[in-house]
């Protein structure tokens, strides 16, 4: 840097006539220290050291010369000055011969002449012997130098315009940059930059368009902030606020509607499941039922009284009574022939029913005691069991529909809605919610209305159809239970074994017994007794060991695996979407699993059917819920679990102790409509339970009681276990609940010959001497017991044709109805996505206000006292060599400012990249259990997961445009504002790929961390913007850039961060090039070592750096074809599935699908390393 003064100590003009001067100058003697001398290179002043100018001693050197002697010397000759030297009359120099030109040097930037003055100058005679350089010029040395001829010497070169944007003011040095806020067009003086554009150092004309005037106030050294960024945080909070509070509002009024239409007295669907049964309300329809069957008691009085056939046995008795309250009694007065049988004709004999009620009465007896369905007659049991629940209802055909009329309307209207069907206690004192439900369809059909909330009945028209409508529904729901034909199973010596790292464990042993078609089978059992086990062998789940032994379906070997079109599995816990209602849940489940080309029509006609069957009609518009938010009841909600599995229509229903949590209230109600499903639909139903009250005890045809080890301790009709067990010795006298004393049996707690209640602590070896005792026990017993029990509980029926399976809806109908459903879901949750996103948009506001917006020079460079750096000194351009040309001079300055833009870029990327993951992971992992049970049952787990794909790119993608353009405001970058936001995009859409990864490869508890930990360690010590592994190790070392490339998520979006806004830059800068001899290390995106892949990377261009976009898209694309080939190989055993070696082996179409992922992912791979590598 130049740093001088240069002054003169003048002596008056009238002074000078004193002044004597050497004749001849040449080597004649003059006198040191007198005149004018400089301390310096420059600051020539008048000494005071020597004998004064003018005195007679003192002896000076003319013009152009410089007194000149030897060391420490006082006189001296006088020598001839050189250009660059200053030198009027009475020069002198110090320092000896050897240094004389050294002194008196004409300072740079001025032009010096030793003249004297002409006569009238009036300016300060200093500025008449150095003069200031003038403008357009440079000078040094005594000598000027045209500024727009040395600018020329680059683009001779063909460097290309390198000097554009200096100046050379009066009193130049060199070529001065413009300074930042200013242009110098043509090298001019510099002028402020227009309002609406900025100019950063060295602007030859004004370019960089802002994108908002405001930002860019005429002049401005820096880019200003824009207010855009607050605006629209304000914008997206408001409209936020009162679109999310419109849709509650809009929800909860439609919620409030449904509620009013559906007001139930019910408790046990409207109370918390946890609530205690005991403070329950009595249930107003058991309190009709009474009523009702004291009405029948008194018209079977009346009937018998009456009758002139029945009288002779009616004369035996004395007690009236005794033959209207106990069943068995009345069986025997009307078995006239004695055959333990009563037909027709004996029933009418005392009933006197219609053809219809007769036939309907019959029937009806025979679907509940599980009898033949097309039997002409009642066995005594079958009557015993359920004579007065059947004739109750048979009673109501003849029922007055006036008054019946008047109970259904109960707002007095003078109509009936069409759900207050379902509302009233009357019709559900002797009808199914079934088949109220089909009632109400036929009034649906007859009036062609499609919404049933807007069907209104006239009393003329329910007088006139009411009963026909009943008969129908009646008939029609026995006969359905013949028509469609379920699956019987069996199995012999039934064993399960699970090899563990020490042991091969059996956990069913040898198990033999049936699932009979059109019956409910419980299995119970103590802890670890093989319960569960035992069920999953039977349904095909058991994939964690070895099944053995025979099993044979409707009377044929089969493979259970075959038949998993026709089953359905109910999980223990209550896997479904708690942010759809009932409704949407099950309608959803049909269109995945009924088969191809099943209309939307009939979809809603079976999940009508379903609520109805399971009785939640009341709650049918009502969301579902969790724990997080609020929904239908525990019961309600595992009546909504089983609901799922019977959309797909099953043959036969395998249930994991549906009645878990709730209290007894609630467990009679699910289990009730289990029951319904088996006595309506004919399905054949088996479930693990565990410690059912009396009432749901009674309900099971047969129970499989497995003791310590997963043995038979017995398998028959519930009827016959208290005998069974007596016999063996057990009491329980003390009135114990029969599935405690039972289960407390079969774990051996409790030794025969000892009640149940005498609570008597026993070792671990008398138990298990007890257990032996039963397993000894049951196999005598089997092995004596009946042929005719044997063939009916064990043996396999007569061989039947097994269900046809349906083909299920393709991939495309699949794939749809998941983004539906997935936006159903979210827009649900849109408080929680709200949070999300407004956390994402306030980190990367926060993040990029607590960072300046961009600069393009380095701030070093703009501070006043290093000015002196911006200039290139005339000395240093002078050489016509193109190679001299002060190329890192030039671009340094703007070099300077990349480290600060990668330092916010990667500031940025880790912020965003690390909330993104985590918010993203919740698309797979908040609903990984309902994933893994519709995987179970059949759904195509490639639409799954390409429905994930498009929700999830859909969502971030809104959210990422609002990130991108908040940055961007805060940032104000002058390239397009939406390559900056497509580079958010694009990391956006990696953050999502790992995501998927995370969430299906790591257990759903160390997500947050794992997920957390890789981004942020990954995004910031991998993506080239601080060592260990920067940009110059990336683009040096192809293994480094390859990993970098691979498994940083912020590797491009870091360097496209820095990258793009320079590229705007014009070829003065470094960063970009017009020509092509300039040498490519020298450039400044070299220099940085950025962007050196790019074979454009020198051609400027405000579009934004597009380089990056490609190998972040395959990385993105691979790993989600990673995600998606881990879906199929991991957690398979909660997806119902072999081991992935297993299914390899045995599946050659699985095998070729898993090989040609594997290849794409392979081929992906190197794609996306070909990119990441290869100059483009």
């Amino acid at each position: 840097p130049f740093s001088f003064s240069f002054s003169f100590s003048f002596f008056p003009p009238s002074a000078m006539s004193a002044v004597k001067v050497v004749a001849d100058p040449v080597c004649v003697a003059c006198t040191l220290l007198t005149g004018f001398g400089s301390d310096g290179a420059y600051n020539l002043t008048r000494s005071t050291d020597g004998p004064r100018l003018g005195s007679p001693s003192a002896l000076v050197c003319p013009r152009d010369y410089q007194c000149v002697g030897l060391p420490n010397a006082t006189s001296g000759c006088c020598s001839p000055c050189a250009r660059a030297q200053v030198c009027p009359v009475g020069t002198y120099a110090k320092g000896g011969v050897d240094h004389a030109g050294e002194w008196n040097l004409c300072p740079p930037g001025r032009l010096c002449q030793n003249g004297l003055p002409p006569d009238g100058y009036e300016g300060e005679p200093e500025d008449w012997y150095a003069g200031e350089c003038p403008k357009g010029s440079a000078c040094v040395k005594n000598e000027e130098v045209d500024c727009a001829s040395q600018r020329n010497v680059p683009i001779k070169a063909g460097y290309g315009d390198l000097y554009a944007g200096t100046y050379c003011p009066a009193g130049a040095l060199g070529l001065r940059f413009c300074p930042q806020g200013k242009f110098c067009e043509k090298m001019g003086i510099p002028q402020p930059c227009p309002k609406g554009y900025f100019c950063p150092l060295r602007t030859e004309t004004p370019l960089l368009k802002c994108v908002d005037r405001h930002d860019c106030p005429g002049g401005a050294v820096y880019l200003k902030r824009s207010l855009n960024a607050l605006w629209i945080f304000a914008i997206f909070l408001v409209v936020a606020l009162l679109f999310g509070s419109k849709i509650k509002k809009g929800v909860e009024k439609k919620i409030a509607k449904q509620h009013e239409k559906n007001a139930t007295t019910d408790d046990a669907t409207t109370d918390d499941p946890t609530d205690d049964p005991t403070d329950a309300k009595p249930n107003t329809q058991e309190v009709n039922h009474e009523t009702m069957v004291k009405t029948a008691y008194s018209k079977i009085a009346s009937l018998i009284q009456k009758n002139e056939l029945l009288r002779p046995k009616l004369a035996a008795s004395e007690d009236l009574q005794m033959f209207v309250r106990d069943e068995e009694s009345l069986f025997q007065l009307m078995d006239l022939d004695g055959s333990e049988k009563l037909s027709y004709e004996e029933i009418n004999t005392l009933l006197q029913l219609s053809d219809s009620e007769i036939k309907y009465f019959v029937r009806r007896i025979n679907q509940l005691s599980g009898a033949c369905l097309d039997a002409q007659d009642i066995n005594k049991k079958a009557f015993v069991d359920h004579f007065y629940q059947v004739y109750v209802h048979t009673m109501q055909f003849t029922r007055d529909c006036s008054l019946l009329f008047a109970d259904i309307d109960t707002d007095n209207n003078g109509t009936i809605e069409g759900m207050e069907l379902h509302s009233t206690e009357v019709l559900g004192t002797y009808l199914t919610a079934s088949q109220i439900h089909n009632v109400l369809m036929k009034f649906v059909k007859h009036y062609k209305v499609k919404d049933m909330n807007k069907l209104k009945i006239t009393k003329k028209d329910f007088c006139q159809h009411f009963d026909d409508f009943l008969k129908d529904v009646i008939e029609e729901s026995v006969a359905y239970a013949t028509l469609h034909q379920g699956i019987d199973i069996t199995f012999k010596d039934l064993t399960l074994t699970v090899e563990t790292k020490t042991q091969t464990k059996t956990v069913v042993d040898k198990v033999t017994g049936r699932l009979a078609e059109r019956t409910m089978t419980a299995i119970m059992g103590g802890s670890g007794a093989g319960k569960t086990s035992l069920l999953n062998a039977l349904c095909g789940r058991a994939f964690y060991g070895k099944v053995h032994g025979d099993i044979q379906v409707n009377g044929a070997p089969a493979d259970i695996q075959d038949l998993k079109h026709s089953m359905g599995f109910v999980p223990q816990d209550d896997i479904v979407h708690a942010e759809l209602t009932v409704k949407e849940n099950f309608l959803y489940a049909g269109r995945f699993r009924l088969p191809a080309g099943t209309t939307e029509e009939e979809i809603d006609k079976l999940a009508e059917e379903v609520i109805a069957s399971l009785g939640l009609v009341r709650v049918r518009h009502s969301r579902v819920g969790d724990v997080r938010r609020r929904g239908v009841s525990g019961g309600e909600k595992k009546r909504v679990n089983a609901g799922l599995e019977l959309m797909s229509r099953p043959k036969i229903l395998f249930l994991d102790e549906p009645t878990s949590g709730l209290d007894s209230a609630s467990s009679l109600l699910v289990m009730g409509s289990l029951k319904r499903l088996v006595q309506e639909q004919g399905m054949t139903l088996a479930t693990v339970i565990h410690q059912p009250r009396r009432q749901i005890f009674a309900m099971f045809d047969n129970v499989i009681l497995l003791g310590a080890g997963g043995a038979s301790v017995y398998h028959g009709a519930p009827d016959n276990i208290v005998p069974y067990f007596q016999g063996l010795g057990y009491d329980n006298s003390h009135g114990s609940n029969l599935a405690d004393w039972i289960v407390d049996i079969s774990t051996g707690s409790v030794p025969a010959q000892q009640s149940s209640g005498s609570n008597i602590r026993q070792n671990w070896r008398q138990k298990q001497d007890n257990r032996n005792q039963l397993f000894q026990a049951w196999n005598e017993s089997f092995d004596q017991m009946p042929q005719e029990q044997k063939k009916e509980n064990f043996q396999p029926p007569d061989q039947f044709a097994l269900p046809e399976e349906e083909v299920l809806p393709n991939f495309f109908h699949q794939v749809k109805f998941h983004f539906f459903r997935n936006f159903l879901i979210s827009s649900r949750n849109y408080k929680s996505r709200l949070i999300d996103s407004f956390v994402v948009l306030a980190a990367v506001f926060l993040i990029t206000f607590l960072n300046k917006p961009i600069e393009y020079v380095g701030e070093d460079f703009l501070l006043k006292e290093n000015e002196d750096y911006l200039q290139l000194p005339i000395s240093t351009i002078m050489s016509e060599d193109p190679t001299d040309i002060p190329l890192a001079d030039l671009f340094r300055p703007y070099v300077a400012a990349i480290p600060k833009s990668i330092s916010a870029g990667m500031q940025v990327a880790v912020i965003f990249g690390v909330l993104v993951t985590l918010n993203s992971t919740k698309y797979m992992s908040a609903k990984l259990l309902e994933f893994y049970r519709e995987s179970a049952s059949g759904y195509n787990v490639d639409a799954y997961f390409l429905a994930i794909n498009i929700t999830s790119s859909v969502e971030v993608m809104i959210q990422t445009l609002l990130t991108g353009f908040i940055g961007a405001t805060m940032r104000n970058p002058l390239s397009n504002w939406w390559a900056y936001i497509a580079n958010f995009l694009m990391l956006a859409w990696i953050c999502v790929s790992w995501s998927f990864v995370f969430s299906i490869a790591v257990p759903p508890k160390n997500m947050v961390v794992v997920a957390g930990f890789f981004m942020a360690f990954f995004g910031l010590l991998f993506c080239g913007g601080m060592p260990p592994l920067t940009f110059e190790t990336i683009y040096d070392n192809r293994a480094a850039g390859a990993f970098a490339g691979l498994f940083s998520p912020t590797r491009y979006f870091v360097e496209t961060y820095a990258v793009s806004d320079f590229k705007c830059l014009p070829e003065q800068t470094g960063f970009t090039s017009t020509a092509d001899n300039v040498p490519v290390e020298e450039l400044s995106f070299h220099v940085a070592h950025l962007g050196r892949l790019d074979a454009d990377i020198d051609r400027r261009s405000c579009g934004g750096w597009t380089w990056g976009y490609l190998p972040a898209f395959l990385v993105g694309l691979t790993l989600r074809g990673v995600a998606g080939l881990l879906l199929h190989s991991v957690n398979r055993e909660k997806q119902n599935l072999s081991s992935l070696g297993e299914e390899l082996r045995t599946d050659r179409k699985f095998a070729l699908k898993y090989a040609g992922a594997v290849y794409f992912i392979i081929l992906a791979i190197m794609c996306t390393v070909f990119a990441i590598l290869t100059t483009r």
